[in-house]
């Protein structure tokens, strides 16, 4: 049973992911090896740790995105049917094994505690940037 992606919505109602594709410039060849680990995760609904790692801290999860950058966007099962859906919560990169920005995972947990409160506030994500 195929899973549902979507991606938190920030403050204008802009996608969280394609947000920070944009502002961090992420190059076309990482975004097609990120593309493909999300319709991964669409089919299969789990991904083995080295591409899917978590939770690393509480709800929180990052997808594994291998390249000249290391993407490591942060997701969640839920938050609002845990069994056949995730969410992108935020953008991010891992450098010498440090996530930039540094707190990524407390602002995700953060974004995703917006959601559970308004579910208004996240979209079907798209992987057509």
């Amino acid at each position: 049973m195929p899973w549902d992606i979507y991606e938190f919505l920030d403050h204008r109602g802009s996608g969280i992911i394609v947000e920070w594709i944009r502002r961090a410039k992420i190059q076309k060849a990482a975004i097609a090896i990120l593309n493909q680990k999300v319709d991964l995760l669409r089919q299969a609904g789990t991904l083995p740790p080295q591409l899917l790692a978590g939770p690393i801290d509480g709800h929180i999860y990052k997808l594994k995105v291998k390249g000249r950058v290391q993407l490591r966007p942060m997701l969640c099962k839920c938050p609002i049917k845990n069994d056949v859906e995730y969410t992108f919560l935020l953008g991010c990169v891992e450098r010498g094994g440090n996530l930039d920005p540094i707190d990524a995972p407390g602002r995700a947990e953060a974004n995703r505690k917006i959601i559970i409160g308004d579910s208004n506030r996240r979209r079907r994500h798209d992987t057509d940037f």
